[in-house]
């Protein structure tokens, strides 16, 4: 039985690439996001550390939400992952 997982525009089957092909392209796009929203806004530089922070959070959430069955987790990291981009274009 195949499974499939998808995050942003990336998918991972199984019998697929690895999920560390697809977890280095996942924090391309999300430092990819992070630039196109600082040419936007008054962020001057946008680093590396700001995506795996987020990446970090997002993560972590999701694990603590499969631990507890709780996707209020993911829904708090969000908010956060927010306010933390928000802080960087200040």
């Amino acid at each position: 039985m195949a499974t499939s997982y998808k995050f942003g525009p990336f998918r991972l089957d199984s019998g697929s690439e690895g999920a560390r092909v697809v977890a280095s392209r996942r924090l391309d796009w999300i430092a990819a996001s992070i630039g196109k929203a600082a040419s936007l806004s008054s962020m001057k530089s946008p680093s590396w550390a700001l995506a795996r922070q987020v990446v970090v959070l997002l993560d972590g959430a999701a694990a603590v939400m499969l631990i507890h069955r709780d996707v209020a987790y993911v829904e708090a990291a969000g908010e956060l992952a927010g306010k933390l981009v928000q802080a960087a274009s200040r």
